[in-house]
């Protein structure tokens, strides 16, 4: 009678053996470990970066100079009409909010709507001294907007298809 069961004695011939894995592959495994932790460390921090960056109206900034120091942050505020001067550098303006006032300086260009009237903005940018130092303007719109200015938003509508 022939025996068909299968052989499941186990083998310990050393052709049966998996090689352990090498330590210069674990370190090199440990390596690209370190690297991509660090990149995800620091994208996550370079994201929230813009995002952590504080918010204050002229009263509250102009209130909170010295607390705010040279930290960067966005401010609110209204242009005083006719306040605008053109510098070699950008613009200089008064902003307005709620009664308190800060003078701006900005470097670089001034966005395309910006102008010598009362118009809400954000400058970002940090206190130097009495003056905010801007580096980047925003023009702030409001719900009016869009009946004040019907030609504008249907022209932007139409080039931008």
């Amino acid at each position: 009678m022939a025996d068909n069961s299968l052989d499941l004695t186990p083998r310990t011939g050393p052709d049966d053996a998996v090689p352990p894995r090498s330590r210069s592959s674990r370190r090199a495994w440990g390596f690209v470990g370190v690297v991509v932790l660090v990149g995800l460390v620091v994208a996550v921090v370079m994201g929230l970066s813009d995002a952590t960056m504080f918010f204050r109206n002229v009263d509250e900034a102009v209130a909170e100079r010295a607390e705010l120091g040279d930290q960067p942050f966005r401010m609110q505020g209204s242009v005083i009409p006719e306040s605008v001067t053109k510098t070699p550098n950008g613009v200089s303006f008064d902003l307005t909010y709620n009664g308190a006032t800060a003078s701006v300086a900005h470097s670089g260009s001034e966005p395309a709507l910006f102008e010598n009237t009362d118009i809400p903005v954000v400058a970002e940018g940090r206190w130097k001294g009495d003056v905010f130092q801007s580096e980047r303007l925003v023009i702030k719109h409001d719900e009016n907007y869009d009946e004040e200015n019907p030609d504008r938003i249907d022209a932007a509508r139409d080039a931008g298809r």
